[in-house]
């Protein structure tokens, strides 16, 4: 059994915290939800895999694949002693297993071998293929596969490394359909390498129960998970060359869509995001009964009894047979409390989960380094994230992709009270980081319904690139930002609108009235192609969601971009930059194409009890804003407002550039122009504030 751990994890707006690890299992199938780039409309599921066919193909892509062609990084570890390595068989493993939840168990130090492909045959829930106990000790699992052959056992792991464990390397070869996850690392472990393993439709029949996250929330799963606590956290870890397609529990939210009904024939508005399964019971407020689906796919269905619907009505699936779980956190990797940490090159396809799916969570680490990675396809119905950083100190992420962030709104989501969005990557009240050369595209916040959904409590829900947030007391102080880009976000949450909303490239927010976001620079990086049809929508700036407590200071943005950012609520502002609290600096950047009815280039607001003061703007491009180049929402003072280039902007209340400028202080401005084509470089609007 796992023991209990200290972890404060940042799930949105909200601080989780003890976290009390692996029990128990519940069954589920393999699911995967492709968004198309253009239409965002979800592909068919991946089907539960066929087991004979799906190995040999597995194994092609293993040895094709150029992230299994790279030598294991793995110098840190000890070479095992000189003995002959010691073959294992599917028997011994299996065998081990019919009498032991620890499987076979490896206690000699030594280089141990898989021989042949292994089916493992569990006989029991809570139970491990492998167990390691002992030191120095190597497996190799030469190229072959651990397949969990029952998947109606739970809480399944094909290796478990026992606490305490030190000097030990698994590598090359392949881990799938194993329902609680792939690899299980317990706490005081030291000196791990995982190196050139594929990890496949783990944990998708199983979860782990972590009760005391959230009363209610007795859900999680992770594909691989180190289970390090305060006092006894794992230390130095190599993850290399590693891949994970298609893991984590798509739990049993019923599945909503618009649909009518002739006779037995159901028909939808859309394809549903997931297939109706024969079985599935259909409801709705006029249906009558309870109808299953017998048979179809995509917009037309058979089902079991004869119904009328003939306007279009919010209809809703379930699973009878409990096949999926009400509540699920997923995470594809998650390391608690792990130290001296590096993982390069890796590849996440595909995480899923019901109210929570997040590729990577790192929490309460030290000396964090993540490099070359790249994940697509997160799916949830609640908070979706790439990479989620929480309480940990000395943290670099370098050269990675993320795409897809999916966040699709359904009736169900009322149940769960913490906040829904799609999120890039989130550092939450973590110190010194570095992010260089990280992409973001294509995150998405959908409603599936379009009915009013009210979140209760209130949450918010956001479309982000990359969030910075302070809670539980805790301050994020120090972090820089180089190289990046934010392209192609969509909130289309517009039945949400009694909740907070926003779309962001790059946001800050803090929680909590001692919390502070300082020294922060972003530069060289861009925010482009945002749209949304609730609330703000901006390129760079802090939370202007006016529910949060502010206490932001010194953030910069040099040399940055922001254009073809489009906001359609018309009481709600869209902006290149938002400055929302003390000594935001816009420097040399740029902010174009800025779209909406109320569309700034750089907008100076208040929020709280804070607002902009001691800005700097100056020397930026601002064009095409159609609303205008800056506005002062404020009483803001000391702001120095100078050398901008403002053209083709407005019209707006007071011109088509400066709008609501402090008039309390002295102001030098060029007459505005209203003409195209825009003045040379030589005729610019400046104007000075200092008071």
């Amino acid at each position: 059994m796992i023991k209990t751990s200290r972890l404060l994890i940042c799930f949105g707006a909200l601080t989780l915290a003890t976290l009390t690890p692996v029990s128990s299992f519940a069954a589920l199938i393999p699911q995967k939800a492709k968004q198309h780039a253009k239409t965002l409309q979800p592909q068919k599921q991946l089907p539960r895999p066929n087991v004979k066919p799906f190995l040999e193909k597995q194994k092609a892509i293993h040895a094709k694949s150029r992230y299994h062609n790279k030598k294991s990084s793995s110098s840190h570890n000890k070479k095992p002693c000189c003995k002959p390595v010691v073959a294992i068989s599917e028997h011994d493993i299996n065998k081990a297993s019919q009498s032991s939840s620890s499987g076979l168990v490896l206690r000699k130090p030594g280089k141990y071998k898989l021989c042949e492909d292994v089916n493992w045959k569990g006989s029991a829930s809570e139970s491990y293929a492998i167990t390691i106990m002992g030191n120095n000790i190597s497996l190799d699992l030469d190229g072959h596969f651990i397949m969990q052959d029952d998947t109606s056992l739970s809480n399944n792991f094909a290796i478990h490394i026992a606490e305490g464990a030190e000097d030990i390397l698994v590598h090359n070869g392949i881990i799938m359909q194993f329902s609680g996850g792939a690899i299980l690392v317990e706490q005081a472990c030291n000196c791990l390498t995982f190196d050139q393993l594929t990890c496949n439709h783990c944990t998708y029949a199983g979860e782990t129960s972590i009760s005391s996250i959230v009363p209610g929330f007795d859900h999680f799963s992770s594909t691989i998970l180190f289970n390090g606590i305060l006092d006894d956290p794992i230390e130095h870890v190599v993850m290399t060359n590693c891949s994970f397609c298609d893991n984590g529990i798509l739990g049993t939210a019923p599945v909503s869509f618009l649909g009518t009904i002739s006779g037995t024939t159901l028909t939808l508005d859309t394809p549903p995001l997931y297939p109706l399964t024969p079985g599935f019971v259909l409801s709705g407020a006029s249906i009558i009964g309870t109808p299953t689906i017998v048979s179809g796919s995509g917009t037309v269905y058979t089902i079991s009894s004869p119904q009328t619907v003939n306007v279009p009505e919010a209809l809703t699936v379930s699973d009878p047979n409990g096949q999926f779980v009400p509540f699920g956190f997923v995470a594809t990797l998650f390391a608690a409390y792990t130290n001296d940490m590096k993982v390069d090159n890796i590849v996440i396809n595909g995480t899923f989960g019901y109210l929570l799916s997040w590729a990577i969570t790192l929490s309460g680490g030290s000396g964090i380094v993540l490099t070359n990675y790249e994940i697509n396809d997160t799916v949830a119905f609640g908070l979706a994230k790439g990479v989620e950083i929480a309480d940990c100190q000395n943290i670099l992420m370098e050269d990675g992709a993320i795409t897809n962030i999916t966040m699709n709104v359904i009736p169900e989501s009322n149940a769960f009270p913490l906040a829904h969005g799609a999120e890039g990557t989130k550092i939450g009240f973590s110190q010194d980081w570095t992010m260089r050369r990280v992409s973001f595209a294509g995150n998405v916040v959908q409603t599936q319904v379009p009915t009013d959904i009210t979140v209760s409590p209130v949450a918010y829900l956001d479309c982000a690139g990359f969030i910075v947030d302070a809670l539980a007391g805790v301050s994020v102080n120090g972090g820089f930002v180089q190289d990046c880009s934010v392209i192609g976000l969509r909130n289309d949450g517009g039945q949400v609108a009694t909740n907070p909303t926003y779309t962001a490239g790059y946001n800050f927010a803090t929680g909590l009235g001692t919390d502070k976001v300082e020294n922060i620079q972003i530069a060289h990086s861009i925010a482009s192609d945002l749209i949304g049809s609730v609330g703000f929508v901006y390129g760079f700036g802090g939370s202007p969601v006016r529910s949060f407590q502010t206490n932001m200071q010194d953030i910069r943005y040099t040399d940055c971009v922001a254009q073809d950012i489009s906001g359609t609520d018309d009481a709600i502002y869209s902006a290149g930059f938002a400055l929302v609290d003390q000594r935001f600096n816009v420097l040399d950047c740029t902010a174009n194409r800025i779209l909406g009815d109320a569309a700034y280039g750089v907008v100076l607001d208040k929020l709280s009890s804070n607002e902009a003061t001691g800005c700097i703007v100056r020397n930026n491009l601002l064009t095409n804003c159609d609303t205008g180049a800056i506005i002062d929402l404020t009483t803001a003072k000391n702001a120095v407002i100078t050398g901008n280039y403002a053209a083709l902007n407005g019209p707006g209340d007071a011109g088509p550039n400066y709008i609501g400028l402090n008039p309390f202080v002295p102001i030098s401005l060029w007459t505005p122009y209203l003409t195209s084509p825009a003045p040379t470089p030589t005729l610019l609007d400046n104007i000075d504030i200092q008071n």
